[in-house]
């Protein structure tokens, strides 16, 4: 039987004893004859013995010859995570926190808990920011400053319990001839109002506004910690577009799983996925890893050990991306924004 007919016959054994025999092992030999011969050429399919044989140059042959051929061949045989859809390559994830071992290992934790939203935004108190009350409301926008002086009117016409040292509070105080109490109209309320001072001290020193400055003070601790977790999830989501050459990383989608009841019954349960666009990178990485971690000499396949896309990234990718997340801080503007938002929701 010649070699023809025993590659078309796809018999791989009878092919590996015809390399020792007549070509002294050498692979590369044989593979320049079955060319010479033609035996590639006149295959318009990628022939699964002489891929089994000599995976490293048929690779390399197929990929100048049709790269995307070839590139499906390596994904049905070999990346059972990899998807083709809509003209692109996801990889397929469990949870997009996966991507984790791509991060030098100082990151690895920030990068788990940020992309699988783990992490806790509210980790700060307001004593962290050395902000004063007066600080605070000169930061109130228009609608937030409506709602304090709503608020505020809520007690036009009783008395307020005053114990701080502002010299327009004070004057009402000492005109009302009391130490401790001051008449609240609304002339007076719009003296307090116009001064960010005054206002201030109106809610830091009368028990009846108190919990207008928790408040304003919870609302910015707030709006700091979630603009702060934005900037490092767009920081490490900015990171993975660039590994992996795209500006479209992806998207969430499901896929049929299982739990267990009670009685601890297997029943169906659909689970949250991630597909990861590695349209640009596909090619690359199968190239570096058929260039660098494949013989010309023998027949190993390192996608046969791997088994997965993922596991390729593992093996040959981790540690690959820098973050100094100590250098990440958040955008000032939307701190104010939300600080507003979380203000007027709360008081």
């Amino acid at each position: 039987m010649d070699i023809g007919t025993l590659i078309e016959d796809n018999e791989t054994e009878e092919l590996l004893q015809i390399v020792k025999r007549y070509f002294n092992n050498d692979f590369e030999l044989f593979f320049e004859h079955i060319i010479d011969e033609g035996y590639i050429a006149n295959s318009d399919e990628i022939l699964d013995s002489i891929y089994e044989i000599y995976p490293k140059n048929y690779i390399e042959y197929w990929m100048d010859r049709d790269s995307k051929k070839m590139i499906d061949y390596i994904v049905n045989r070999h990346l059972g995570d990899v998807k083709y859809e809509n003209g692109k390559y996801y990889m397929v994830l469990d949870e997009l926190s996966d991507l984790k071992f791509l991060f030098r290992s100082d990151a690895k934790s920030w990068v788990e808990s940020i992309l699988s939203h783990n992490y806790d935004p509210y980790h700060h108190s307001f004593s962290d920011f050395g902000m004063k009350t007066e600080d605070l409301i000169s930061d109130l926008d228009t609608k937030s400053k409506t709602e304090l002086l709503n608020n505020f009117s809520k007690y036009l016409g009783e008395f307020i319990e005053y114990s701080g040292d502002d010299d327009t509070i004070t004057s009402f105080v000492a005109e009302d001839g009391d130490t401790d109490n001051f008449k609240l109209t609304q002339e007076r309320l719009d003296d307090i109002i116009g001064d960010d001072n005054s206002t201030a001290s109106l809610i830091n020193d009368s028990s009846n506004f108190i919990e207008i400055g928790s408040t304003l003070a919870n609302a910015y601790a707030d709006a700091y910690s979630t603009a702060e977790y934005d900037e490092y999830y767009n920081m490490t989501i900015k990171e993975l577009k660039y590994f992996f050459e795209t500006d479209d990383l992806g998207y969430y989608s499901t896929k049929e799983g299982y739990t267990y009841d009670k009685e601890g019954k297997r029943i169906p349960k659909m689970r949250e996925i991630y597909l990861v666009n590695i349209t640009k990178v596909i090619k690359g990485i199968i190239m570096d890893t058929v260039a660098n971690r494949m013989s010309n000499l023998d027949d190993y396949n390192d996608f046969d050990n791997l088994g997965s896309f993922e596991e390729i990234l593992k093996e040959y990718y981790s540690d690959d991306i820098r973050v100094d997340y100590d250098r990440v801080s958040p955008d000032y503007n939307q701190v104010d924004t939300l600080f507003n938002e979380y203000f007027r929701d709360n008081i």
